[in-house]
């Protein structure tokens, strides 16, 4: 199902606008998730100006969207067990590949 979330593909900008987080500790013990989406304009996360386009009603349609693609997501896990073990799969997996690299 689609709820109208388009992906960034534009390297620089994806780049540019990275940024970090403060579950990196939990992500390396549970499968996490930290979406990060675009508001309507390209602004640095943790900015002045980032309060203010967040907060506008332009804003709101993309939190809206990402909102049910979250939800959705939440449900599909719930609901598929199989999709769940995969997740724990995969992300064993990630995690043995990574520790292998050090």
């Amino acid at each position: 199902m689609s709820v109208g979330v388009e992906f960034e593909t534009d390297e620089e900008r994806k780049r540019k606008f990275g940024g970090s987080t403060d579950m990196g500790n939990v992500s390396q013990v549970i499968p996490s998730l930290h979406p990060k989406f675009h508001v309507g304009a390209y602004v640095s996360n943790h900015s002045k100006e980032m309060t203010v386009v967040s907060g506008s009603d332009a804003a709101q349609p993309y939190t809206l969207a990402v909102a049910k693609a979250l939800a959705l997501t939440a449900l599909d896990v719930l609901r598929d067990k199989q999709l769940l073990q995969q997740i724990k799969k995969d992300f064993e997996d990630d995690m043995s590949k990574l520790s292998h690299n050090d």
